[in-house]
């Protein structure tokens, strides 16, 4: 693991709490396929710290890089206009995958922020998926 990786790791509150901290600005330079991977390393209370801090389309970027647990995951620290512009950006068989850790309720809401023909298509691949 790099070095940057295991700075950030040992203080992550502090990287994020102080002003132009340069570990949190090395972290945001690195590969966003990269950021997830070492995200995947953290706490669930370290990677909603420092996943929180990073900018919208770095948020972004990052997101699509995460497994679909932790992209379930990180739909509760976006608000709803970010999660509706993941939603959207995401592939019908990557939402159909994520879909999967929801709760009821989460899938509802969630579905509802998708335009009517990407909601339509997804809701006709869960039907598809259910009956086999």
């Amino acid at each position: 693991m790099k070095k940057l990786y295991k700075d950030i790791r040992s203080q992550v509150s502090a990287v994020v709490n102080e002003k132009n901290n340069e570990l949190f600005k090395l972290l945001c330079h690195e590969h966003p396929a990269d950021i997830a991977q070492f995200l995947s390393t953290l706490s669930k209370k370290d990677f909603e710290i420092l996943f929180s801090s990073f900018s919208r389309e770095l948020k972004y970027s990052i997101f699509s890089n995460l497994t679909d647990s932790l992209r379930a995951y990180a739909l509760l620290f976006l608000n709803e206009e970010e999660v509706s512009h993941v939603l959207k950006k995401s592939s019908a068989e990557k939402l159909i995958k994520l879909l999967d850790y929801l709760t009821d309720a989460d899938l509802k809401k969630y579905l509802n922020l998708l335009q009517a023909k990407d909601r339509e298509k997804v809701v006709a691949m869960l039907k598809i998926k259910s009956d086999t």
